[in-house]
């Protein structure tokens, strides 16, 4: 026996229940209307702006692959670089609407970069076919826009960080640099720089310590697995 499907309409009903798609093996039954069932393999329902994590290379009907700054959708003359078809308005219009000029930019079907305010509504984008950029996903992690208690806020879409930091002077916590042992560098008033023996009485010290470090940037990437992200048209 094959998995069960949601529970049909309640009602009188037709008798006979017509099939719009029989289901086989595997797959569930799942009502389309008052009298007609339908094969479907998952009932997980998705609608535009969804997106999901996957090995595959090929992304599934109905969905793109998000990218990075050049990865772009449109309409069919939009000349976008991951799709150009009339069925990426749903999206089109939802990544416009609710993503911004920062990290999802618009450009003209020539490719110049111009913004929301020139073209005006998403409605006005679209019949001027200009492209609009997919979430950047590539090398990044996926994290949650919004601001959290105690932390940054990031707006929707935002594509944040750095792969590597270089430390600073201003990094480290406070501290002093000692003295050579036993030798003091002084300096005498007209005399210029010498050395002494004694203690540093009444004068200053204006010896530098050793130099050291490269000033080389560190990584800061945290173990991670790679995989694409699609994006619902």
């Amino acid at each position: 026996m094959g998995p069960q499907g949601v529970p049909g309409p309640s009602g009188s009903g037709t008798g006979d229940v017509l099939r719009s798609g029989t289901p086989t093996a595997g797959q569930y039954a799942v009502w389309t209307d008052a009298s007609h069932i339908q094969g479907v393999d998952n009932v997980v329902a998705f609608s535009t702006g969804d997106m999901k994590p996957t090995f595959k290379s090929v992304a599934d009907s109905g969905w793109v692959f998000c990218g990075n700054s050049i990865s772009t959708i449109g309409s069919a003359t939009s000349g976008a670089s991951v799709r150009a078809n009339a069925d990426c308005l749903a999206l089109f219009t939802l990544l416009y609407n609710n993503g911004g000029d920062t990290f999802n930019p618009v450009f003209t079907s020539a490719g110049a970069a111009t913004t929301r305010a020139a073209l005006g509504t998403a409605a006005a984008g679209w019949a001027a076919n200009a492209r609009i950029t997919l979430p950047q996903t590539s090398s990044r992690d996926v994290g949650g826009a919004g601001a959290g208690t105690g932390l940054t806020a990031y707006g929707l879409g935002a594509a944040v960080g750095a792969e590597t930091v270089t430390l600073g002077v201003t990094n480290l916590a406070p501290h002093v640099h000692g003295h050579p042992s036993g030798t003091n560098y002084m300096s005498y008033p007209g005399l210029g720089l010498g050395l002494a023996s004694g203690p540093d009485a009444g004068v200053d010290n204006v010896a530098n310590t050793a130099s050291t470090g490269s000033g080389t940037p560190f990584g800061i990437v945290s173990p991670r697995v790679m995989v694409n992200w699609m994006i619902k048209l």
